[in-house]
């Protein structure tokens, strides 16, 4: 079997969690400031990143300490991983799924015109690689007094010029190191925050509202969202083979390239100096016979996320509301991730291929 995607853990993160655990302090401590100053220099954060559980209670804990309000509207993509909606309910907001173009861009137009008394922030997704449409979004935003909240979850290491990094435009931006991500730390997320007292205020919210670890008096009221010195340590021992693992995923990107041959199919290909792919995607209009292909000969693919309106749970629902998915629902039917491993090797991407080209 080969699958669509899987970490690539050397023996250098086996020898930091073991250390780890050696060391007997597996909460959360010296490896979690590691993880978070080695997240702050790749992506050039101006303060220390703030460790989180997850990238979901991230999001929520963002919009909380941000001051959202019950009935507030949060404007998110209509095509992204439910985290992107849940969040916004968990935090009393709204959801508003406007459509997007074929990057996986909010429309601008559509941004504009939903926008409300009831508008609260915008939340766009770095998707699949790409650095979104942030710094068009941020100027609505400053123009509506709104706040940007990037949700970039797939947007580790994910840069537009080497210099400017996905979560690194608006207020406040999200990474996630789930397992499936370009690195990762098994669970895991990261708050980017520009604003020192915002990046304070978001520290004592994950430590049950306390600003001091190891007292019982809590100043503000906060959840348990820390995370732990075990994730940390695989966390900052992947990171720190960050160009190697983008490396290689850029090889496999090249290899794909030159090898494809199917028609009516176009590689995903990120428009960046320093791509870092994530998930190698191919757009196509016989993507049903590809992944059924992929399937019979035990190749792991991925659809993109379905289109928000479509999900089983939102349907009749009044907690979200839906603008348009047009483009949306069109990327779903044509977009298909492919094995995308860095631990790949060229005998398992050419297998790939000669299955796609003769699908």
């Amino acid at each position: 079997m080969i699958n669509q995607i899987e970490p690539w853990i050397g023996e250098s993160e086996i020898k930091e969690v073991i250390n780890c655990i050696k060391s007997t302090f597996v909460t959360e401590g010296s490896y979690t400031e590691k993880f978070e100053k080695i997240v702050g220099k790749l992506h050039k954060t101006k303060t220390q990143p703030i460790a989180y559980a997850n990238a979901t209670v991230a999001l929520y804990a963002s919009l909380k300490v941000l001051g959202i309000k019950p009935g507030n509207e949060v404007i998110i993509p209509s095509i992204t991983f439910i985290a992107t909606a849940n969040a916004v309910i968990m935090a009393g907001g709204i959801p508003v799924c406007v459509d997007v173009d074929k990057n996986f861009n909010m429309l601008v137009n559509q941004v504009r015109k939903v926008i409300n008394s009831k508008t609260f922030a915008i939340m766009p997704v770095h998707l699949y690689g790409h650095f979104c449409n942030a710094e068009e979004l941020l100027t609505i935003c400053n123009e509506n007094s709104l706040h940007l909240i990037e949700d970039a979850s797939q947007g580790i290491g994910v840069t537009k010029d080497g210099c400017l990094y996905a979560g690194c435009v608006g207020e406040i931006g999200v990474l996630s190191f789930y397992g499936n991500k370009f690195v990762t730390s098994a669970q895991g997320g990261m708050i980017i925050c520009k604003d020192d007292f915002v990046a304070k205020k978001l520290k004592q919210f994950k430590n049950h509202g306390r600003l001091k670890k190891g007292t019982f008096w809590h100043e503000e009221i906060g959840f348990n969202f820390c995370t732990s010195d075990l994730h940390s340590a695989l966390g900052y021992s992947q990171l720190s083979r960050f160009e190697e693992i983008r490396n290689r995923k850029y090889e496999i990107f090249e290899f794909y390239k030159k090898n494809l041959e199917c028609d009516d199919l176009k590689l995903d290909e990120i428009e960046s100096n320093y791509p870092a792919y994530w998930f190698i995607s191919i757009k196509t209009k016989k993507l049903k016979a590809i992944e059924n292909a992929l399937e019979k000969n035990n190749i792991g693919s991925r659809r993109a996320f379905p289109p928000l309106n479509l999900q089983p749970c939102f349907k009749g629902s009044k907690i979200i509301k839906f603008i348009s998915s047009q483009n949306a629902e069109y990327l779903f039917d044509t977009y298909l991730s492919l094995p995308s491993s860095a631990s790949l090797s060229n005998d398992q991407i050419s297998k790939i291929c000669d299955v796609i080209n003769n699908s």
